[in-house]
């Protein structure tokens, strides 16, 4: 893509943070427009003035702030104490423009070449170029009889460029002796009955006689330009006694209304936090000011104080053109689309080049025109683009359903021809499957919950947007339930080992004495044995038994009632209680043991014939309780539930 020239009705680039060296059209003073190039700048205020510069110009031209030693309020602190004042700035750049009529109006908006290219004519006005800064004094505290809590008081100034007469290297110029101070204006109680506003010219090196310094005076609520605005009134003017004292002031650039360079004064002046100098209607109204907003100090109307020009006369037309182009002719730079022909004095022109013809105007001043062309060719642009099977692409008009190559020719901002590509692509719909096995007795498939086994379907969006179908073959599987074939629950010591039989088969047995399928009763030991049968189904579903086998040793118990020991709840929640007789008599041991044989502890009480263990802390399954005393000893199996 060729590079883009920005068409501008004058000096105002559309810029907005930093940019590249680029050329541009804009208004020439000798009738019509020019191409100009525009160098690196910093826009962030949107203005179309280099924000290096505008910092410059405050710097060197901001008038100086005098204070007699006699005021109350010295500085913008709220207590009313410092030796500085926040200096409030927004700078207008006023663009030199060309018009048949005398209002000023025409400066406030983006001014438009009124007569053709190099067709200037006697008793046009050029208006040279300027620029105006808008300023507000704040002070943190207003000590007049009247006084506010803060107060803000507004004065402008404005500058003139002297530097090479070029429509818009002005507004970057950032060579300090290109500039010279032009007026200063104040504006003392603005908006009442003692309004005053007074204008001079700004002292400088061409004019020693002007003034440079503003008059501030918080005590009496106005700003007076010299010496010569005091008066002995206690309401409108200050006496301005004591000794003239300079004050320290910062200037701050606020930037534009929309495009704000300081959005809080707080990060300047602490005390002054949550002052947006644009919006807020009173300046610290947080802390009692009313003496209206910063805007409304600042921003006053432009009159013909800041603006100058002239009037061109017929012996100015020659001398003008001279100046603009030189000797022995002018010059300058158009284009042409390619394929379009271009006339230049009666010839037809088709291809970039130089091109001159000799003229004579009607003021009799030869001159030598110089044309620059540039034939410009046809842009070209390409994009890819994508949809999904069955929907359409909107391409200038037409609804695209297959993917290809695709083009439309349309007109650019210069007019010439521009050719757009587009290159679609039609995704089409993706699908996909998986099995699942659920044990329980649902599965949740996207937001669904689904009870039987089956195929389920769902459509989704793929990474395109396009659909994509996902296929779920479901299995609910429910688990046999444990079905146990043991010949005897109580056996002798020193027998023939237990065969474990269960339904279904193929599952494994865990616990004391167990081996494979095989119950030995002296490696368990005797007493009662909790065992354990794990099955697994071919879907990977489990389920768990549980069996107990008391093993009896007729030498070891001696005691018929401690093998007649009742144990309730079982299953048990919070307390299980063990009851028996012998209980009343002997002192019994207990102990704990879970599932693997593993001895836990429980916290248990003994009173009389019974003994109550707080089971609370347990986890759920299955647990083994040890009684002993002299008489003997008992194992009981119990179950932890809920």
């Amino acid at each position: 893509m060729r590079n883009v020239y920005l068409t501008l009705a004058f000096a105002f680039c559309l810029i907005h943070q930093v940019y590249s060296q680029q050329q541009a059209t804009v208004i020439s003073r000798c009738g019509g427009t020019e191409i100009v190039t525009i160098p690196s700048i910093t826009d962030i205020d949107q203005d179309g003035m280099d924000d290096r510069l505008e910092q410059k110009l405050l710097m060197q031209f901001m008038p100086k702030i005098i204070q007699f030693s006699d005021e109350s309020c010295p500085g913008p602190a709220l207590d009313g104490t410092g030796d500085s004042n926040l200096i409030a700035c927004h700078i207008y750049p006023i663009p030199q423009q060309y018009t048949r009529g005398s209002s000023y109006d025409s400066i406030l908006v983006h001014p438009v070449a009124l007569v053709p290219s190099h067709q200037l004519v006697p008793g046009l006005i050029w208006y040279y170029p300027k620029v105006k800064v808008n300023c507000a004094v704040l002070y943190g505290q207003d000590c007049g009889a009247l006084g506010h809590t803060a107060d803000v008081e507004g004065f402008n100034f404005s500058l003139k460029y002297t530097g090479p007469d070029t429509a818009a290297g002005w507004m970057y110029d950032t060579v300090m002796s290109h500039w010279m101070g032009d007026t200063i204006q104040t504006v003392s109680h603005a908006g009442t009955l003692c309004q005053q506003i007074e204008t001079r010219p700004m002292r400088s090196l061409y004019v020693s006689w002007g003034a440079d310094s503003v008059y501030a005076s918080p005590d009496k609520h106005g700003n007076y330009l010299t010496i010569g605005g005091c008066g002995s009134s206690i309401i409108c003017n200050p006496g301005c006694g004591a000794t003239k004292q300079l004050k320290h002031v910062r200037p701050v650039n606020l930037g534009e209304p929309n495009a704000t360079m300081v959005a809080d004064l707080g990060s300047i002046y602490a005390a002054y936090a949550g002052n947006d100098p644009w919006t807020t209607s009173n300046f610290l109204s947080a802390q009692g000011g009313n003496a209206g907003s910063i805007r409304d100090k600042m921003l006053l109307p432009l009159n013909s104080d800041f603006i100058s020009g002239h009037v061109l006369t017929a012996a100015q037309i020659c001398p003008l053109y001279t100046q603009c182009y030189g000797q022995p002719g002018s010059a300058y730079s158009d284009q042409t689309c390619a394929g379009v022909p271009y006339h230049f004095h009666n010839r037809v022109l088709t291809q970039s080049g130089r091109y001159s013809d000799t003229l004579s105007d009607s003021h009799g001043c030869d001159s030598v025109i110089v044309l620059t062309l540039h034939v410009l060719s046809k842009d070209t642009f390409s994009y890819v683009g994508a949809t999904c099977a069955g929907s359409s692409f909107a391409f200038h008009g037409q609804q695209l359903t297959t993917g290809g190559t695709y083009r439309d020719t349309l007109t650019d901002q210069h007019g010439c021809d521009s050719i757009v590509r587009l290159d679609l692509i039609v995704y089409t719909a993706t699908a996909s499957s998986y099995h699942a096995v659920s044990c329980d007795t649902s599965y949740t498939f996207h937001g669904r919950v689904l009870t039987a086994s089956g195929t389920y379907t769902d459509t989704l969006s793929d990474a395109h947007g396009c659909d994509s179908v996902v296929a779920l073959h479901l299995t609910i599987d429910t688990v046999a339930q444990i079905v146990w074939s043991v010949s005897s629950d109580t056996v002798m010591a020193h027998t023939h080992p237990v065969l474990l039989a269960v339904s279904p088969g193929g599952g494994l047995f865990s616990g004391a004495g167990v081996s494979g399928n095989l119950f030995f009763v002296d490696s368990a030991g005797p007493g009662s044995h909790l065992l354990t049968y794990l099955y697994t189904d071919p879907y990977g579903c489990t389920a768990t038994g549980y069996h107990t086998i008391t093993v009896l040793s007729p030498a070891g118990i001696t005691d018929i009632d401690l093998l007649s020991i009742e144990l309730y709840p079982n299953p048990v929640s919070d307390i299980l209680t063990a009851v028996s007789s012998c209980f009343a008599h002997d002192k019994v041991d207990v102990r704990f043991y879970d599932i693997t044989g593993q001895q836990i502890t429980v916290p248990y009480v003994q009173t009389g014939e019974s003994i109550r263990a707080d089971c609370s802390a347990l986890s759920r399954g299955a647990y083994l309780v040890r009684f002993e005393s002299e008489s003997g000893y008992s194992y009981k199996c119990f179950v932890k539930g809920e």
